[in-house]
């Protein structure tokens, strides 16, 4: 699924603009998946590519195997539009289990905390997971 703009839509208002981000936000999303840091107990939900590729990079602990790096190349062939976001989620989702990090992949409640809020100080995310 690509959403390529039309030259009409280079040409308009910020209303367009909005709606061609909204898009691409849809397509980058997937189904929740909930992970607990072994080392903070922080509870986290991720629910899209640019998350899941945030956690990845700046958030993860020092165990980043052959997973992490497939994990991260995965997303960001995603938002490059090369891979789906749901595939994507599952490099991630095993990348995860590989660290050591629960996850909890149940759909319907969505408890804990999206990525940047912190039960270790609000407002400011711990360092890693």
């Amino acid at each position: 699924m690509s959403f390529k703009p039309d030259s009409s839509s280079i040409k308009v208002d910020g209303t367009t603009c909005l709606l061609m981000h909204l898009k691409l936000m849809e397509m980058l999303s997937f189904t929740h998946v909930t992970i607990k840091s072994p080392r903070t107990g922080r509870v986290i939900v991720v629910r899209n590519v640019r998350d899941a590729l945030t956690m990845l990079t700046q958030y993860w602990s020092r165990r980043r195997g052959e997973k992490h790096r497939i994990a991260c190349d995965a997303c960001r062939n995603a938002l490059e539009e090369k891979l789906s976001a749901e595939d994507a989620r599952a490099a991630f989702v095993a990348a995860s289990l590989e660290a050591g990090i629960d996850v909890s992949e149940r759909t319907g409640s969505q408890l804990g905390t999206t990525l940047g809020a912190s039960t270790d100080q609000p407002g400011k995310p711990a360092n890693t997971i």
